[in-house]
């Protein structure tokens, strides 16, 4: 925005505000101009509400002359189905000229009558221009194709949808959608995002609740989210709240809502219809706000103003609407949120706690450096987990999966967990996919933990790899305080690759040396490390990357069909953009390869693709963006199936179970895919010889692997052809190889903990 606009902005923002504190008028206003509508939506019951005396357009004029609507300047018009209403252009002809403040129209309608808006959009938008009032539809989107169908109750509601965006098109406007979230759904939230990004719509997106006009509060089992499923709604919201295509009122709004969503906190988020808005139904009542419609008493007073100010109707219905349902909405009215929020925002938005973070590690680094690895004799009963959590992927959820596993059976159960997580919410979610969330396992804020370090008795260091970020301090710390008191403390199948930075290279490395037990999760970490802390040291070893051992003790269930089925796994870069940004061209060239392999896969072998994402929270990048674009270009799509909603590690396995053959480009799909000996081509994409190289190398299947730099169609497809004719092979060797992982894991593992414990 340049600055000129946003003093502009600004300024008509301090001068609204202004005239709402000197008259106390509101400036929003919500109309539904009809109860009728031609949709039965799962969430609402308003189609079966007797349609009420509508007021006149001579008594609409006649309201809106009052001086309560001096300072409107926005207003939202629904229904009900607005279109419905035969006089419509004619009640907002009116709405246009009598508000001598309006700024902002907006009409929010299902698109079930396209021909309508065909015919009154052109004069609609002609009346607002003369009135130099800025006017964009809202349209209700609640799913893709059939979903939406199912939802909205109306076989042909997608097809009259997609006509009538056509329409506010062929008008030279924007249109815009709302979906409204609930478990019918709430797994295809994904696919609404990429649709309206990519077919030029902007999407908005609010949470089904009970509002008393819609009289939707006796079916409300029909669409209440379940606490599980709220957890993927707040992981979509957070994404939002980070998406830079939405202003930064939206995200915030976002951000502020997942979380009372989720744990059903108080609402925090700004309201404009809680103070500064007033809603006008279809029959001509006056309330505070259409979500609690309250109609205000008169008390004889001649204007309608006089009767919004007074106290009585402050007091009696302002003031139980703002105490008995306020602190529960997740309607979608918003207002400005305030400036404490917008610090908070940015704060955690620029991650600048890091800075902070890397400046008192590194002054408790330097005066803390003494170790304390001899003469440690503690019963362990209690165990924390420690690393990355809160940002797993589903490659890090199997990871801990098998770690609680592993150390249950070791200790004979008699063991209880705390797992240290960045972000509670994710880490609470994970348990709950792992089946865990019953299991009396605590989860700590890794500023808890600091403050509880003498309550647990052994430290595992176990989610994801040790890399260059400021969160290793963290990591430093804990493990140093676990030493000081004489706690047991080891590292369980992390990765270590060289780091660029020497500050961070640094710490890992003290790190590392910290720990009692370093068990690395391929040969060529832990010779990196030795190499870095000058030599071997008897309790330093490696194994196989624990979610490897998962997933083959798993057993998923083999291909479900005959047909040849290809599974692909992508990631997007932090540098590469999607959907109405630039693509990277590296980007676009590695798509537009998957894409030929795709059809000519499907055209060969009369087969069918399946594309897998592994990972779906904005940490670590959403791998549906770039597979959703692969699978708009396949041509047949009735042999494609994209995995665009959410998925447990469980889930996310079977579907690899499908598949005959794998192009794996994230690491944990390669070990996925390869633990159940399924051929796959695996794509290098952190370093020469990087991760994903180095569990190539361990299975002696090098033929099978790609560097990304040198990934074009021709390559990838001669690697693809290889493992199609040599997949017997190639299934053999896995399998045998796979026992042998099995056996060395748990030798490896048992003999290295009974030394660090002196058994």
């Amino acid at each position: 925005m340049r600055t000129t606009d946003l003093i502009k902005k600004t300024s008509r923002y301090l001068l609204r505000e202004a005239k709402y504190i000197v008259s106390g008028k509101p400036y929003f206003l919500n109309y539904p101009t009809a109860t009728l509508c031609n949709h039965k939506c799962v969430m609402c019951n308003i189609h079966e509400i007797k349609q009420r005396d509508e007021v006149s357009i001579k008594g609409l004029d006649e309201i809106l002359s009052d001086p309560l609507f001096d300072n409107i300047e926005s207003i939202g018009l629904s229904g009900g189905e607005p279109f419905m209403k035969k006089d419509l252009v004619e009640v907002i002809a009116v709405l246009v000229s009598k508000l001598k403040s309006l700024q902002h129209f907006s009409i929010n309608s299902n698109g079930q009558l396209p021909n309508r808006i065909k015919e009154w959009l052109p004069e609609i938008k002609k009346l607002c221009e003369q009135n130099k009032v800025q006017f964009n539809m809202v349209l209700s989107m609640d799913g893709v194709g059939e979903i939406h169908n199912e939802v909205r109750g109306r076989p042909n509601a997608w097809g009259q949808l997609e006509s009538s965006f056509g329409h506010i098109k062929g008008n030279g406007m924007v249109p815009s959608i709302l979906m409204t979230i609930h478990k019918r759904n709430y797994q295809d939230v994904f696919n609404v995002y990429a649709y309206s990004l990519s077919n030029g719509i902007v999407p908005y997106f609010g949470v089904a609740t009970v509002i008393e006009r819609l009289g939707n509060e006796h079916i409300h089992d029909q669409f209440a989210i379940s606490q599980k499923d709220r957890y993927y709604i707040w992981e979509f919201y957070q994404n939002l709240s980070r998406d830079k295509r939405f202003g930064i009122n939206k995200r915030i709004w976002y951000d502020m809502l997942s979380y009372q969503m989720l744990y059903g906190l108080q609402r925090k988020a700004s309201c404009v219809a809680k103070n500064k808005g007033v809603y006008l139904s279809d029959s001509g009542k006056i309330s505070y706000c259409g979500v609690y419609d309250k109609e205000l008493q008169k008390f004889d007073h001649p204007t309608l103003l006089k009767r919004f100010l007074d106290k009585r109707n402050d007091i009696g219905i302002r003031q139980k609407m703002i105490d008995k349902h306020c602190n529960s909405c997740m309607h979608d009215y918003q207002s400005k949120p305030t400036s404490k929020d917008i610090y908070r925002y940015f704060i955690n938005q620029y991650n600048l706690p890091q800075a902070k973070r890397v400046l008192r590690g590194e002054i408790y680094r330097r005066f803390n450096s003494k170790n304390n690895l001899e003469n440690k004799k503690v019963k362990v009963k209690n165990i924390l987990l420690y690393g990355w959590f809160g940002t797993e992927t589903i490659g890090d959820k199997a990871i801990y999966g098998e770690i609680i596993r592993y150390f249950k059976e070791y200790f004979d159960q008699d063991v209880h967990f705390t797992i240290a997580s960045n972000m509670r919410a994710y880490t609470e979610r994970t348990l709950i996919e792992l089946n865990l969330e019953k299991n009396d396992i605590k989860i700590l804020t890794i500023d808890e933990i600091k403050g509880q370090v003498g309550n647990h008795d052994l430290f595992v260091y176990c989610g994801g790899p040790i890399m260059g970020y400021s969160d290793l301090y963290d990591h430093y710390e804990i493990v140093n305080k676990a030493n000081r008191l004489g706690k047991y403390t080891m590292i369980y199948g992390a990765g270590f690759s060289p780091i660029k930075k020497a500050l961070y290279k640094k710490v890992a490395l003290s790190m590392i040396e910290q720990n009692d037990l370093v068990v690395l999760r391929d040969s060529e970490s832990l010779e990196t490390v030795n190499k870095g802390l000058g030599g071997e040291r008897s309790l330093r070893t490696n194994i196989i990357d624990p979610a490897y051992i998962w997933a083959m003790n798993q057993k998923a269930a083999g291909p479900k069909t005959e047909v040849p089925t290809l599974g692909i796994s992508f990631r997007v870069f932090p540098n590469d953009n999607f959907l109405g940004c630039t693509i990277h061209e590296s980007l676009n060239r590695r798509i537009e390869a998957y894409i030929k392999i795709a059809n000519e896969f499907i055209q060969e072998n009369d087969g069918h693709v399946v594309l897998v994402p592994m990972n779906s929270y904005h940490v670590g990048g959403d791998d549906r963006k770039a597979l959703y674009l692969i699978y708009q270009g396949i041509e047949n799509k009735e042999k494609a199936s994209l995995l665009s909603g959410y998925y447990s590690p469980k889930e996310t396995l079977e579907h690899f179970a499908t598949c005959h053959y794998f192009i794996g480009m994230r690491f944990h799909s390669s070990v996925f895919a390869n633990a159940l000996t399924i051929p796959t081509v695996g794509v290098e994409y952190v370093l020469p010889k990087g991760k994903v190289t180095h569990l190539y190398n361990k299975l002696g299947l090098g033929e099978n692997l790609i560097n990304i730099k040198n990934l074009d169609y021709g390559i990838l497809k001669e690697k693809l052809n290889y493992i199609i004719e040599n997949k017997e092979k190639i299934k053999l060797q896995l399998k045998q190889l796979n026992k042998q992982f099995l056996e060395e894991y748990e030798s490896t593992l048992k003999t290295h903990i009974d030394r660090m414990l002196d058994k």
